[in-house]
This record gives C-alpha cells, structure tokens and sequence, in this order.
C-alpha cells in the first residue's frame, strides 16, 4: 500500500474514531485496545471481531498509534 493511501486511511480512521468519542490522533482499533485493556466490553468485542481476520490487529494499532505521535512530538521538537 502506497504511503499516501495508508495516511487517507489512518485519517478517515482517526475521524471515525472522534465522532464515536475517540481522543484525536487515535485510530478506532487503538481506542479498542485501550478499552479492552481497561476491560470496558465494547473494546473486548470489536478486538475480538478484528482478531478473527487481522490476528494483533488490536495491539499492533496501539503500538502504531504511539509511534506516530512519538514521530509528531520529534518532528515538532526539531522545529
């Protein structure tokens, strides 16, 4: 997948993720993993659906979602 195409989707992602009440910058499987960590149901859930087809979907999108923003504080700290 092309680097921009994955940025449209990590995007679209995140927005989904604000408008169900999500943090910004968070995509809905992190928020899921966060959930599901805090053993609140809908993230066991939704973790569980997506494991049946992404197996680490979940935890993978947590550890993405923190890269990220490590990536963002960097570059805002280079300037």
């Amino acid at each position: 997948m092309s680097k921009y195409l994955d940025a449209v989707m990590v995007a679209v992602d995140d927005t989904l993720n604000v408008v169900f009440g999500g943090k910004v910058g968070e995509t809905v499987s992190a928020h899921a993993a966060t959930a599901r960590r805090d053993g609140r149901l809908w993230g066991c859930w939704l973790c569980s659906a997506l494991e049946v087809l992404w197996p680490g979907h979940c935890d993978r999108a947590l550890k993405n979602d923190e890269l990220r923003a490590e990536s963002v504080e960097r570059d805002l700290g280079a300037q």
